[in-house]
């Protein structure tokens, strides 16, 4: 008997069976995505990322992105400190470093000149 096949994106799925991914993943899952067509009416032709995913009771396939995938893992806690809103930052020292650096010279194209030396010269 097989188990029942489950189509499902990862924000509508149960805490258990995030927890359960997790537990199974816990290096992330990134490199277990694959790409199909989307099964969903409507949005026939274009390529939608998955999970195939085992559990106990069902077998998943959840609709993931890389960001949603990534973002599982780095959880709450490293998005609120990258967000500090009272985190206060002095402009002027941006505009000093910014006006110190060097003027780009843009590269030439092709092959560099022949360099003649004197004897070669002297010989033609």
């Amino acid at each position: 008997m097989s188990k029942p096949r489950v189509f499902k994106s990862i924000d509508k799925l149960k805490p258990e069976v995030l927890e359960e991914i997790m537990l199974a993943h816990p290096y992330g899952f990134d490199k277990k995505i694959i790409a199909i067509p989307s099964p969903i009416p409507g949005k026939k032709g274009k390529l939608i990322t998955v999970l195939p995913f085992e559990s106990e009771k069902f077998s998943y396939l959840i609709q993931v992105t890389l960001k949603q995938a990534q973002a599982l893992y780095l959880g709450h806690d490293a998005t609120e400190d990258e967000t500090n809103t009272n985190e206060v930052i002095d402009l002027s020292d941006i505009l000093e470093i910014e006006g110190e650096e060097k003027e780009k010279v843009p590269k030439k194209r092709g092959r560099p000149a022949k360099v003649k030396n004197e004897e070669e010269e002297e010989m033609a």
